[in-house]
């Protein structure tokens, strides 16, 4: 019996330090909604007016280029190679947003619509967020055959709340289990 306890005390410590990983967040044009305005939008006011949205109490979480916003270091910008998207890839142990009330903007500024915006009320803050696709057919070409430019200026992820996230389901079950064994032992004592 030790050892079945053993066996349940052991399952239940790497239960703990896993993480669920869940499928990522894959988005392309066109959004929710998009702007002609090739400025940034600074705020929630200009935001809204662009984009004819009714947000109210968020605040700049994150934004790639310049790694600012109250989550500066939470997540992580990769150009993923065809440079018409990318990767915002969350950094592990380090606070994450919380939504439903999220919305993400990706911005050109050099080409129309110059900025998308996304509704990001069903991500948890912490999965995998895939852009693809963006001003891809619109992009001009320079003489030497190259691209004119990187056509994804920046990112920015709004949000009203962030938490750190907790390993959720796995580590329920894991105390689940571990009340089991700590239940069972005090029944053979």
């Amino acid at each position: 019996m030790k050892r079945i306890s053993k066996i349940l005390l052991g399952f239940a410590l790497v239960a703990l330090s896993m993480q669920v990983q869940a499928l990522p967040l894959e988005l392309e044009p066109p959004g929710d909604a998009t702007t002609d305005i090739n400025s940034n939008l600074g705020n929630l006011a200009d935001i809204n007016s662009a984009f004819g949205t009714s947000y109210s109490d968020v605040d700049l979480l994150w934004k790639s280029d310049e790694t600012k916003g109250l989550l500066g270091s939470s997540y992580e910008w990769t150009d993923d190679g065809s440079i018409f998207g990318g990767y915002i890839d969350y950094v592990a142990n380090t606070a994450a947003a919380d939504c439903p009330t999220c919305f993400l903007i990706v911005k050109s500024g050099r080409k129309l619509p110059a900025q998308y915006l996304f509704d990001l009320g069903s991500w948890n803050g912490t999965d995998q967020i895939i852009l693809s696709n963006f001003w891809k057919d619109n992009w001009d070409i320079n003489d030497d055959g190259t691209l004119e430019d990187t056509p994804i200026s920046h990112v920015e992820i709004w949000g009203g709340e962030y938490e750190v996230p907790e390993p959720g389901l796995i580590g329920l079950l894991a105390i689940g289990l571990l009340g089991m064994v700590a239940a069972r032992r005090k029944k053979t004592v």
